[in-house]
């Protein structure tokens, strides 16, 4: 077994019964912790799972007697003597799919919730653990009651599983590594800190303005904006307007930003626009530290 694994983003379809995240949540599980990662086959029995999982043996058989309705998962019935058996498979190569670290299904969090972070996971643009859409856009898009929603991401709020920005939210990088064109993972475990807040909010404010979608790909680039410009709001107090003008992230961006395009691939635009050198992987996590110390 590998220690991450893929799902397909068409999850975010998947509209069957009223107990949509447990059913994500087992078919995460069955394809992460009981599948051959070579075959994409699983023979894992529902007594079993109900060992594993601790999920009621009937709840079990009804979220695979809905599953078994998708593409997500194929679900074969075999005649084992007096029992019948169930294989699964999975497609190895979906079109568009995400990582999971496999240490995600073991995370001290109710199923449901992890059900809805693979969902969240799912409509994260480009790439990235970032979403852009607000509680009302996500229930739409997952199909779920909006108060339900809304009430589950408070909950993930105060877990530390979620971090709400500005016009979205960030999923945890440690559980959802980014990945590589040629599908092999980078296993990028960069922390997403207050700091990394701050550097994206103001980033995404100049981009509302100026009507400009921003894709996020990489959040590295917000530990050397910040390096380079490490002051806040509360350290420009009383400060002279140069001064202003030379370290105030928001009003240097204000000032060099007059026009921007109306897509931007990744946050290395912003590296350039404030002439900071991308600096390679082998530095990365020294560099992410020290700007963290700051």
């Amino acid at each position: 077994m590998k220690n991450y694994s893929i799902l397909d983003k068409n999850i975010s379809k998947y509209r069957n019964g009223k107990n949509k995240n447990e059913d994500i949540f087992l078919l995460g599980y069955i394809k992460a912790c009981c599948s051959d990662y070579r075959t994409g086959e699983s023979h894992v029995t529902q007594e079993k799972l109900h060992e594993l999982t601790g999920i009621p043996l009937r709840t079990i058989q009804s979220s695979i007697s809905r599953l078994r309705e998708t593409d997500l998962i194929n679900v074969e019935t075999r005649q084992n003597g007096p029992k019948k058996n169930n294989t699964y498979s999975f497609n190895l190569n979906p079109a568009n799919f995400f990582y999971v670290s496999n240490f995600f299904y073991y995370t001290n969090v109710e199923q449901k919730e992890k059900g809805f972070l693979l969902l969240i996971k799912s409509l994260c643009i480009n790439n990235s653990n970032t979403t852009l859409y607000n509680r009302t856009k996500i229930a739409e898009l997952i199909g779920q009651d909006r108060n339900t929603v809304s009430k589950m991401i408070n909950e993930l709020i105060e877990k530390d599983m979620l971090i709400a920005i500005n016009g979205g939210f960030v999923l945890p990088a440690n559980y959802f590594p980014y990945y590589s064109k040629d599908k092999s993972s980078i296993l990028a475990y960069e922390s997403f800190n207050s700091y990394d807040e701050f550097v994206l909010n103001s980033i995404l404010a100049v981009c509302r303005g100026k009507g400009t979608v921003l894709f996020i790909s990489d959040l590295y680039p917000l530990k050397l904006i910040f390096g380079r410009y490490p002051y806040r709001e509360k350290d420009v107090v009383g400060l002279d307007d140069k001064t202003i003008d030379s370290y105030y992230l928001p009003r240097i961006l204000k000032n060099r930003c007059s026009t921007l395009p109306q897509k931007i691939e990744s946050l290395n635009y912003f590296l350039e626009v404030l002439n900071i050198e991308y600096v390679e992987n082998k530095r990365r996590l020294e560099l992410a530290n020290t700007y963290i110390q700051l």
